[in-house]
């Protein structure tokens, strides 16, 4: 039995966990795991590397593909109850019909598509009444929030393979909505991508509702009046003039207003199918699709129009046929999600991340089959732009991306949210602290709520991901994602670290160095960040020192590799410009004079933000591969990375906070292998650093004497006290003491091994006489408990089997 089976997760994926050598669940999996799985919204704050990407990617799989079979199971049911064309492919796909069904099946129903309200093209607050209404009676009781529904059949325009116009078949269809209750009710008709929930607030549907709006691409305008209960509106398209207008009681709007929107052709070949769609909100209707004598009939003949029941074939299609078409375009042109809409929206802050987990997911859904979940990924960039098109054309099960990627996404109508029902933030705090958060309410408004309904399985569950989520921000925005949400805090509000870290320090002091001339001679090998460009005539100490340091971290950096031979190591510096300057720095120190050539042995490439995607994952990958020994980062790098069995992290220079210390030294003791983090620190001076808050602007470059004055002057420095920023780090861990190397940067003898780092923790225990006399005279009774947790472990398993073969 494995120990992931304890907690819910299913064979497949065990499976795929055992391939992974995921063996025992982490602390925050075996946490959060079964809590996601009974439907809760969940906040979770762990140590960095503790497995968090798994402990939500498990359950979300499952019960995406849980969702996606039980689908394909009413699909087949509906099928085989005449419940709509999709249905009967699914039926067509998994059974035989024999030819005495079919029979009674087409003298039951005919040959004609019938039209309908969709029992599976709908949302879940949408309630059809199947049995008394032949499917044509609906409503929604939410009293805040719209629900919505699409007619089982569409029209177009047929003789599409036809270039004269004149040849071909338009379609000019009505039908009648009759209001049977206070409330709020809209409908028009929509394409196959377009939102069930809001008709007429995207690009692909068209509205008009009882405050009398029309609305198109969430564009409200007057038209017609106001309607309610009691009333019947008449809804008519004519694909030959490409007009979409309507009645009200049997009375025509005048004719100058009559027209209420004016289609385009979007499709390449014309033929764009139209549904009949309605959305309401605390109300009832009923819909008269003309398979029942319409109250209104003469009103559709004296315009040369058919109800939808009396449409010819030719015009009509079903959802699966407007889907497999490719016909389900917006009025941008833009693809859609057809076929699928997403179950699940994972949300990262940069792109390197949600590639990351995307992998993970991919990796992991390698056994769950019939059906197979799509993944997709959406990010501002470096995503396949084939695949893309796919994703949008042909749907898929879980989005992962960046939040401004996807919120374009959904406000152009191409991604379908309706269905969605897992909202998952992954470094929540980070999303936050880069300005994020008004993208993710934004989303949040668009996802589907169901008022009212704190419990059960259609409600959306909100996830909250991050090593630390203890700020004010979070706990704001968690009170607006989630409802009743547990927590998950492994390690308390301070202590966010794993202890398989251990910290150290270089402390650097300029004033102590009999470096004067060295220093000097470094100025022609070290090139620092310019700050102190216009210092060189100056007699201020203060400038001196940190220009001093800057000269002297780069030579402590290679004497401690060099002491350690240190062959794997990743090295945070400030700016993009201070990797750039390291990297440079590195490839002058394996230069080999004398064979003219570049060696490896400080072999290194550059992971900051101002490196193009392709770049960094192609740096990143030769850092994992061992092709390179120093990976040279910004702070973009410092979150999430996984980086298998990395023993050292570097930091040149301290961050401004001690949460992204945090997040840096992350990189090392994970999934409980062992890591230092040396931290090369100023002493008894600051060093002066840039500090540019204009956005786009890069003093570094060619700097100006104002560019390289403090903030508080109007340039873009500040000074950094980086003995002060220790401290708050030294809180952060607790208040333990991060220690100084020692003498040839030897580490603290009870650290141990150099050796030891990149590899798994060894656990040793040390016990007494007293104690090994305890083990021993509780060993009996340890053993007798053991046989009876085997032998319960027997049983259940026997009548676990026993079970099934009688089911």
């Amino acid at each position: 039995m494995s120990a992931f089976e304890e907690f819910g997760i299913c064979p497949e994926l065990i499976t795929s966990c055992e391939e992974n050598e995921w063996n025992i669940p982490t602390a925050v999996q075996a946490e959060a795991m079964p809590l996601i799985l009974t439907g809760g919204d969940v906040l979770v704050a762990s140590e960095t590397g503790s497995g968090k990407t798994g402990a939500f990617g498990l359950p979300v799989l499952q019960i995406v593909h849980e969702v996606l079979v039980e689908r394909m199971k009413n699909e087949v049911v509906r099928g085989n109850h005449g419940g709509g064309n999709a249905g009967a492919e699914a039926l067509t796909k998994q059974t035989k019909t024999t030819k005495k069904q079919k029979v009674a099946k087409t003298n039951e129903e005919g040959t004609k598509k019938i039209p309908r309200l969709s029992s599976t093209d709908r949302n879940a607050l949408f309630a059809i009444d199947e049995e008394t209404s032949n499917g044509l009676k609906a409503e929604c009781r939410a009293k805040h929030a719209w629900a919505g529904a699409r007619c089982t059949t569409g029209y177009c325009t047929s003789g599409n393979n036809n270039n004269d116009d004149n040849k071909k078949k338009h379609a000019k269809v009505g039908y009648e909505c009759s209001v049977l209750d206070d409330g709020l009710v809209r409908l028009g008709f929509s394409f196959v991508n377009a939102s069930l929930d809001g008709l007429g607030t995207d690009a692909s549907s068209w509205g008009y509702g009882g405050t009398g709006k029309k609305s198109h691409g969430k564009k409200f305008e007057d038209y017609g009046t106001k309607f309610g209960k009691g009333d019947v509106v008449t809804c008519m398209l004519n694909l030959e003039t490409m007009e979409i207008s309507y009645a009200l009681n049997g009375t025509e709007f005048p004719k100058q207003s009559a027209v209420a929107f004016k289609l385009k052709r979007n499709s390449k070949d014309g033929q764009d199918v139209y549904f009949p769609a309605i959305c309401v909100k605390d109300a009832e209707v009923e819909m008269n699709f003309g398979s029942t004598p319409l109250k209104f009939p003469d009103l559709l003949k004296r315009n040369g129009f058919v109800s939808c029941a009396e449409c010819e074939e030719q015009n009509i299609k079903s959802f699966v046929e407007a889907s497999q078409n490719n016909n389900s375009n917006t009025s941008k042109g833009d693809g859609s999600m057809a076929n699928k809409k997403p179950l699940a929206i994972i949300l990262e802050p940069v792109r390197d991340l949600a590639e990351q987990t995307q992998d993970v997911l991919i990796s992991f859904k390698k056994y769950l089959k019939n059906p197979e979940i799509e993944c997709a990924l959406f990010t501002g960039g470096g995503v396949d732009d084939k695949k893309q098109r796919k994703w949008l054309a042909e749907g898929c099960d879980i989005i992962t991306g960046t939040p401004s990627k996807i919120v374009d996404l959904v406000e152009k109508g191409v991604i379908d949210v309706s269905n969605v029902k897992f909202f998952i933030l992954d470094e929540a705090d980070r999303l936050v602290s880069m300005g994020n958060q008004s993208a993710i309410l934004k989303l949040a408004e668009q996802l589907q709520k169901f008022n009212g309904n704190d419990v059960g399985i259609d409600r959306l569950q909100t996830l909250m991901f991050s090593a630390t989520l203890h700020s004010p921000e979070i706990t704001r925005l968690a009170g607006k994602l989630c409802v009743n949400p547990t927590w998950v805090d492994l390690k308390g509000r301070d202590a966010v670290i794993p202890d398989s870290v251990h910290h150290a320090c270089v402390r650097i002091d300029p004033t102590n160095h009999d470096e004067n001339e060295n220093i000097r001679g470094l100025k022609e090998f070290i090139s620092t960040d310019g700050v102190h460009v216009f210092d060189s005539d100056s007699n201020d100490t203060k400038s001196k020192l940190s220009e001093a340091i800057k000269m002297l971290k780069p030579r402590v950096l290679k004497e401690l590799i060099d002491t350690h031979s240190i062959t794997k190591c990743m090295i945070f510096c400030r700016t993009n410009f201070d990797c750039d300057n390291l990297a440079n720095f590195f490839h002058k120190c394996g230069y080999d004079k004398s064979a003219n050539l570049q060696t490896s042995a400080y072999s290194c490439a550059v992971l900051g933000g101002a490196k193009s995607m392709d770049e960094r994952r192609a740096n990143l990958s030769a850092f994992k591969a061992g092709e390179i020994k120093f990976l040279i980062c910004t702070d973009v790098a410092a979150r999430g990375l996984d980086i298998s069995g990395l023993p050292f992290v570097i930091n040149m220079t301290l961050p401004d906070r001690s949460e992204d210390y945090v997040h840096r030294i992350g990189r090392v003791g994970r999934a409980d292998s062992m890591g230092l983090a040396i931290s090369l620190v100023a002493a008894n001076c600051e060093e002066k650093v840039w500090f540019c808050t204009k956005k786009g602007y890069k003093p570094w470059l060619n700097p100006t004497k104002n560019d390289v004055k403090p903030n508080k002057q109007g340039g873009h420095t500040t000074w950094l006290d980086e003995s002060h920023a220790l401290t708050e780090i030294e809180r952060k861990l607790g208040n333990s003491t991060v220690e100084s190397l020692g003498e040839n940067y030897a580490i603290p003898d009870h650290f141990g091994t150099m050796e030891q780092y990149g590899k798994t923790k060894k656990i040793t225990v040390t016990i007494d006489e007293e104690q090994i006399r305890r083990l021993e005279m509780y060993a009996p009774n340890v053993r007798a408990l053991a046989d009876l947790e085997a032998e319960v472990s027997l049983s259940y398993w026997t009548l676990k089997r026993k079970f099934n073969q009688m089911t």
